[in-house]
């Protein structure tokens, strides 16, 4: 038998093995959107601090991250909404959990979730904890309470429809107990009797996160890092805590840190609506009236605002942006019905005015808005009355 030199063997296996293990597996299908507002779709091969990658049709596409406002996952169907009679972790950056399972000690929280595994986080990162389910009486309060900035910690209980406190320090939490310091003096309560817990705030980490990632789930992770492995992406949060998100669990990665706001993420200060045969239809945020996805020109877009006429909202922007990007049309589910009269101004001076009927194809709007303080947005009735004034102002945002 001839023996074949130890090199070659070697290099054979070596090959065989790369052969075999072949590429590394791709991330979720997303659509990228930069800055600028191009969009391109594809497989997700690459996440790093530098770049993202994407493989569309055939051919790689690398974007600098500083560039890329967001990554959203393409998915056969919409997420299922959050529950929220599940407790509720929130940390000071305002990252938002579903947890399972939770134990604290020794300044230390470990959290089990059902999808993100388990991890521990400083209690210096911890706003809140919510124990018992959110329902519509206590929401408001429950807000109002984790919103306060105390210099105790706060054991919130419920008192029929009504939520009180105790203030003091909070210490160890087990299945059962909660131990907590009152006036000098350790009490212990049953943890089924808490509603929730609010730290006081102390030399929390003030960090920036690089982007947000939202999940099927409802959870809210603010990344310091985030990057693509083995198909998964691994993201180290505050309190240097370490997760692995499954991909079938990512919605988005939004990576605008503040330099973009969609209309649908800010609160108006002012709405008023004028009713249309005494029906008055409210603005809705990232969907039509009737549920769905918002639709122009045979294009889905997930975020934006549905306006029917007669309504008026006034956004305070305090000056901080430069640009108001939108797509203007009257949503493809009622087109080509429908007839609006629509006026954008920023503090009194009109910035765009226009009508906008069925039968056009969708406008793109790009205002100049540095130094507005107050960005008002009327969408009036055009000159044919119906029910069909369903406008749309999809990807509507405001950019620094």
């Amino acid at each position: 038998m001839t023996r074949l030199p130890y090199k070659l063997i070697a290099l054979s296996l070596a090959l065989a093995c790369a052969g075999a293990a072949g590429p590394p597996p791709a991330g979720p299908t997303v659509e990228l959107t930069t800055l600028t507002g191009r969009r391109v779709s594809g497989a997700l091969v690459e996440l790093s601090p530098d770049h993202a990658s994407l493989k569309a049709r055939g051919e790689q596409v690398r974007v600098p991250l500083a560039e890329v406002l967001e990554l959203r996952t393409v998915r056969p169907r919409p997420a299922v909404p959050p529950d929220s009679r599940r407790p509720e972790l929130t940390l000071t950056d305002g990252s938002r959990l579903y947890w399972t399972a939770l134990h604290v000690s020794d300044r230390q929280l470990s959290v089990e979730t059902s999808q993100l595994g388990k991890f521990s986080v400083p209690l210096t990162a911890v706003n809140s904890i919510r124990l018992a389910a959110l329902d519509r009486q206590v929401v408001d309060a429950w807000k109002d309470l984790s919103a306060r900035e105390v210099t105790q910690d706060m054991l919130v209980i419920a008192k029929g429809n009504v939520l009180d406190h105790l203030d003091g320090t909070v210490g160890t939490i087990d299945e059962t107990s909660i131990h907590f310091v009152l006036d000098g003096e350790e009490r212990t309560a049953k943890r089924e009797k808490v509603f929730g817990i609010v730290y006081a705030r102390r030399n929390a980490d003030a960090s920036k996160p690089v982007c947000e990632l939202s999940t099927a789930g409802g959870d809210l992770l603010k990344a310091q890092t985030v990057a693509l492995n083995a198909g998964q992406l691994k993201i180290a949060m505050l309190g240097a805590a370490q997760l692995v998100v499954p991909a079938e669990q990512v919605l988005s990665l939004d990576f605008s840190a503040g330099k973009v706001r969609y209309l649908s993420q800010l609160e108006p200060r002012e709405v008023k609506y004028t009713p249309f045969f005494d029906q008055v239809w409210t603005y809705c945020r990232d969907r039509p009236r009737d549920g769905g996805t918002l639709r122009l020109g045979n294009k889905e877009y997930t975020r934006g605002l549905w306006i029917h006429s007669r309504t008026f909202l006034k956004y305070r922007l305090a000056g901080d942006y430069r640009r108001f990007q939108a797509v203007m049309g009257i949503d493809q589910a009622v087109a080509p019905l429908g007839n609006v009269h629509v006026v954008i101004s920023g503090d009194g001076k009109t910035l765009r005015e226009s009508d906008v009927r069925g039968s056009d194809p969708p406008q793109n709007l790009d205002l100049d808005v540095a130094g507005v303080r107050d960005l008002d947005i009327l969408v009036d009735f055009g000159g044919d009355l119906d029910i069909a004034d369903h406008l749309d102002l999809a990807d509507a945002k405001v950019i620094k």
